[in-house]
């Protein structure tokens, strides 16, 4: 036990700040508890075992976990159970609660579920009684207190940013051999426990948990982009192909060019402020949105005296770091794209101001859809 809390112990005074309340989380798990059969090696009394299909024994535990990181918890349980278990001659029923000192590994994840392994030590407290079958006689009683280990597999499950459903199967060895009521010349008892339960972490209001939704689906954003990288390169080289030979043709039905414009020294023929809506929780343009980005790079090429002032702003949902940071992504991906078309970086100014300055007040979803924007101005 001592050896699970030495990292722990370690790890705290490597802080210069206190623990973060918010890497704690609770849970509460209930199972089915089975008396694990093991060869005892005598003929003529049999080892006490659980029937899988009608003996159903319940368990109840509680935890506390503290995260490391994002995949190594360290932490306490402790709970209470029952146990039954019989063979030929005699049955036994008892009772044990366990307290223990647990490490657990998320090891693998797939969307929203995560396989782990746990490990756990600690100390357990038994009663149990044995009878004959045949006169329900009282053949002998144990109670002690023995050290105990177990080892689990399990599947977590994350329907909410602070809480999950849990999946969980262990195998657990009492060094104790009398912990089923008798002693069977063995050195220690064994017994298996499957269960379901939850695991919550406090601490957050409910609008901090939309902006754990907002960041957890940036995240995915992120990754899906990487893939998406290469077609968007694609995307951008063929509208600045297309840009090109607009270029190389004659002005059509009396229009005149950004090049016209610029030796007459008017305005060009697209709005210098120019404007990009969002979905909630993203930050990349839209394709539809690419097509003008590859202008206004054509028009900032040919007119070498304009700069990029890109802002980015969002609606008033999640917290104000939240937001700030996804105005800040906006902006940015904005000038990585014209940075992309061949504009450089020192003509591109990227200011983000999250929820401030909002074009309509944020009273329902259509006016935040407003808000949620890019706004690009380019001047001399």
């Amino acid at each position: 036990m001592c050896m699970l809390l030495l990292p722990f112990i370690a790890y705290t005074q490597n802080q210069l700040t206190f623990i973060d309340k918010e890497k704690f989380s609770v849970g509460l798990n209930v199972g089915s508890v089975y008396d694990h059969y093991a060869d005892n090696g005598i003929e003529s009394f049999t080892n006490f075992s659980s029937n899988y299909e009608d003996d159903l024994s319940l368990g109840f535990s509680a935890s506390l976990y503290y995260d490391l990181t994002p995949n190594f918890s360290l932490g306490i349980d402790a709970g209470f159970a029952d146990i039954y278990g019989d063979n030929n001659e005699a049955y036994y029923y008892g009772e044990f609660k366990d307290f223990n000192f647990t490490t657990k590994l998320n090891f693998l994840r797939y969307r929203n579920i995560e396989l782990y392994g746990r490990l756990s030590s600690g100390i357990v407290q038994y009663d149990a009684v044995v009878k004959v079958k045949d006169d329900k006689s009282v053949f002998n009683r144990e109670s002690g207190e023995s050290l105990k280990s177990s080892v689990a597999l399990g599947l977590e499950y994350q329907i909410k940013p602070r809480l999950s459903v849990l999946f969980d199967a262990n195998f657990n060895r009492v060094a104790s051999d009398n912990f089923d009521g008798i002693n069977e010349r063995l050195e220690n008892s064994k017994y298996f426990v499957t269960s379901i339960g939850v695991q919550y972490q406090p601490g957050l209001s409910k609008k901090e948990q939309e902006s754990s939704d907002l960041e957890n689906f940036t995240q995915e954003v992120d990754q899906k982009m990487d893939s998406n990288n290469k077609y968007l390169k694609n995307e951008i080289d063929r509208l600045s192909k297309k840009l090109k030979k607009i270029e190389q043709q004659e002005p059509q039905n009396n229009r005149e060019s950004v090049t016209d414009y610029k030796e007459q020294n008017r305005e060009p023929n697209f709005d210098l402020n120019q404007t990009i809506f969002y979905k909630p929780g993203k930050y990349f343009a839209s394709l539809s949105a690419l097509e003008n980005l590859a202008e206004i790079s054509q028009f900032m090429k040919k007119n070498s005296d304009y700069k990029a002032i890109i802002t980015g702003y969002t609606d008033s949902d999640a917290s104000n770091a939240l937001n700030n940071e996804l105005a800040q992504k906006r902006a940015e991906n904005i000038q990585s794209y014209l940075s992309a078309l061949g504009i450089n970086k020192s003509r591109i100014q990227t200011v983000y101001k999250g929820e401030e300055n909002p074009i309509v007040p944020n009273k329902n979803d259509i006016y935040k859809q407003l808000n949620r924007r890019v706004e690009i101005s380019l001047i001399k």
